[in-house]
């Protein structure tokens, strides 16, 4: 019964979409023939207003059949035909496709929003000591804090270190001058220096180094002893605000936290303290793509371009054909830098140049850190009061209680215990997985990886791929105990997953329909932000495709139904994202290609090009993308069987 409401749910899906075309092109005029639920066989049909409404066989999606839509047929010259209404009402009736899905998605969401509530990630007070600083302020045990000075805590599953500048500069106070430490790195492709003593192999840091010194990046509490480093006064008035001088580019790096003699790094001359900018001309945003750089043909080498203190190298690594030897002794760090875009002729005045590293903001150097959990958001926030004091919005029952937070007042002084309100829980284990090994079990609630408070799965992913170059470790909670786990490393760069179905647990705030609007609008929109980034981490290398046909969404679809109407009701918003997203993208036979060729052949219009190549061109690109498309739908679905029977 699960999968049936699963074929269901997603048939309804695509008809939504093709009910989209359909409504679109009436209220456009077009003659349409047919309006058809599902494909094959036809069970019954009748005709209202010249449209047959037809149902039929398979339950996986429906169709609509518009009069004139290909320059071949006997109707491609209907004046109400789709070839020959106006570039607008093409347009209209392809683009509401998508639409649809995108107003099916917000309104699923809307509906378990307003029905269930939202989820709740504000932070809950789990602790309070009766005689300490946050008992005196009116904190009471089951409290929740739900923002500081008007920013809400929310949690962040990324923050950029643009946003801990911005936070930095504004806690300054706005339009006060700060004093911003840069690093300015001196570019070079000589090759690095030979190591001429054990001494010479150790990182240090010191107010003037020898250029050919290895120099360990800046501590949290220094970064004056970086060479190459300069402290610039910024104005910052309101007129002139530091943001409208020069643009950011944020970089991800490799630092080489140790590597033994022995390692094909070290005989190419890098060691413990150097920075990895560039692995064959790509840049070196994750360690595994060091690793698979490095794999290969031992005859063979690749250039890695490195910074050491001020300076930057260029060097040739030997290959390896196993991943082991590359693993022992070496000890990496992904990290992400901060570097001045473009400057303006203001910006070049105070000293600021193109290609400079920030380091610091006042003397606070920036923290490079994969993700925020809420708690650690609300630690910066109170950080605030060492500057002004603030005002805390706290949720007790359901009732807001204000509390006046006074200048001065350390979190360390608060005796009080926090807790996220949002967990995720192992839902099930794969046979044969590394969770498995581990002792992993179903229910058991993550907690922790390496140190890291785990509270969404963007916070678990981002924590496991350390894996890749490390064992890791894991903390959870079972039946009330605290328990730790050791997942070694991953084997291949690409198993970096321990291999369990995570779901998130969290409680539920009613809300009102205009939160629960704003939460469903905020999801509809961050679902394709997300989706833009998978795509863009696969174009660029950074992850490999994993396809899913069919029978992979009903199978996990029938999984969402096993865990309850709202979780079930979030998959089908989600996947309905997905439909919308995809069908908009630029490829032939996809509701985007279409709007592409509509848009050239307006353009061919414009030139004198007669329409009726560009139409011909356009039919056979649709059915090169249609027998692609096809292909890799057969391809997904084999995969998505394998996968069903290797289980």
């Amino acid at each position: 019964m699960n999968y049936l409401y699963a074929i269901l749910a997603l048939g309804l899906l695509i008809v939504l979409h093709e009910a989209g075309h359909f409504f679109v092109a009436r209220w456009c005029g077009m003659k349409v023939y047919e309006f058809a639920i599902g494909f094959g066989p036809l069970l019954f049909q009748f005709k209202h207003k010249e449209v047959e409404y037809s149902v039929r066989a398979i339950p996986l999606g429906g169709y609509v059949r518009i009069a004139g839509m290909h320059p071949e047929e006997e109707d491609a010259n209907d004046p109400q035909g789709f070839l020959m209404s106006a570039p607008w009402k093409r347009f209209a009736t392809i683009f509401a496709g998508p639409l649809a899905n995108y107003i099916t998605a917000f309104a699923l969401f809307l509906f378990v929003f307003g029905y269930w509530g939202v989820p709740d990630r504000h932070v809950q007070i789990r602790q309070v000591e009766a005689k300490g600083q946050a008992s005196t302020l009116g904190i009471k045990q089951g409290d929740y804090v739900a923002a500081v000075d008007g920013t809400a805590i929310t949690g962040h599953p990324a923050r950029s270190l643009g946003q801990h500048l911005t936070e930095r500069i504004h806690q300054q106070g706005e339009g006060k001058p700060f004093r911003l430490t840069i690093q300015r790195v001196s570019h070079s492709k000589e090759q690095p220096p030979k190591q001429t003593s054990s001494a010479a192999s150790q990182p240090s840091a010191t107010s003037s180094p020898a250029p050919t010194a290895p120099v360990a990046p800046p501590a949290v509490s220094s970064v004056k002893g970086l060479a190459g480093t300069q402290e610039i006064q910024i104005p910052n008035t309101k007129k002139q605000p530091f943001f409208s001088l020069v643009t950011f580019k944020p970089r991800q790096v490799i630092l080489l936290g140790s590597v033994g003699s022995a390692h094909p790094l070290a005989k190419a001359g890098l060691q413990q303290g150097d920075v990895i900018l560039e692995i064959a001309g790509q840049e070196a945003s994750e360690p595994n793509y060091l690793f698979r750089y490095l794999q290969g043909d031992a005859k063979e080498k690749v250039a890695v371009r490195f910074r050491r203190a001020d300076r930057t190298f260029e060097t040739h690594v030997a290959k390896v054909q196993q991943t082991a030897p590359l693993r022992k002794g070496l000890r990496l760090e992904g990290q992400e830098e901060l570097w001045l875009g473009a400057v303006k002729i203001e910006g070049n005045q105070m000293g600021l140049r193109e290609g400079d590293r920030v380091l610091a903001v006042e003397g606070a150097p920036l923290a490079s850190r994969p993700e925020i959990s809420p708690n650690e958001q609300l630690l910066v926030l109170l950080g605030r009061a060492e500057k002004k004091p603030l005002k805390v919005l706290l949720v007790r029952g359901n009732k807001p209680v204000q509390i006046d937070w006074p200048k001065g007042l350390k979190v360390s002084d608060l005796q009080w215990n926090l807790r996220p309100t949002q967990w995720v829980l192992v839902m099930q284990t794969l046979a044969g997985s590394t969770a498995k090994q581990i002792g992993m079990k179903a229910g058991d609630r993550i907690l922790a990886i390496d140190g890291i408070e785990i509270s969404t799965v963007e916070h678990l992913l981002a924590a496991l791929r350390a894996r890749i170059y490390k064992d890791v470790s894991i903390e959870v909670e079972r039946k009330g105990q605290r328990l730790s786990l050791k997942a070694p490393v991953a084997q291949k760069p690409s198993d970096w997953k321990l291999g369990f179905q995570p779901q998130l647990d969290f409680p539920l705030a009613r809300s009102g329909l205009r939160e629960a609007s704003s939460r469903a609008l905020q999801q509809t929109w961050t679902w394709n932000v997300r989706i833009w980034q998978g795509l863009s981490r696969i174009f660029r290398g950074k992850e490999q495709a994993n396809l899913t046909g069919p029978v992979g969404i009903v199978n996990m679809a029938n999984q969402a139904v096993r865990q309850g109407a709202f979780f079930f009701l979030i998959f089908v918003s989600v996947i309905s994202i997905h439909l919308a997203f995809f069908n908009l993208l630029p490829i032939p036979a996809l509701d985007g290609g279409r709007i592409v060729f509509l848009v050239l052949q307006q353009g061919f219009r414009a030139v004198g090009v007669d329409e009726k190549w560009s139409l011909k061109i356009e039919t056979y690109a649709h059915i090169v993308g249609f027998v692609l498309i096809f292909s890799l739908l057969i391809w997904a679905t084999a995969g998505d069987i394998r996968n069903l029977f290797s289980r």
